[in-house]
């Protein structure tokens, strides 16, 4: 019995691991990054017209990568990107 279990454990290791999702690499790199000013959020109704300011267009739930003036409290650049998912290193 242990032997089958010494056997079976690695295995299990080598499997688990492989199904790590691919992904997950992705989201490591998240362009412009927080320590730089740079956040990601989802685009909700009242962003729509400060974005429009700085000439971007985006739509009610995208997800933008931005720098805020902090003076003004308004968008100084962003940029529409494909998925928040670096919103999670937040």
């Amino acid at each position: 019995m242990k032997k089958s279990l010494h056997r079976i454990f690695p295995m299990v290791i080598i499997c688990f691991l492989s199904c790590v999702d691919k992904n997950e690499n992705i989201c490591n790199d998240c362009a412009e990054s927080s320590d730089e000013g740079y956040l990601f959020k989802t685009v909700e109704v009242d962003d729509i017209a400060d974005l429009a300011i700085i000439g971007v267009t985006a739509e009610l739930g995208a997800c933008i990568n931005f720098k805020m003036d902090m003076e003004n409290q308004t968008f100084s650049e962003a940029t529409v990107v494909p998925d928040c998912c670096c919103s999670q290193f937040e």
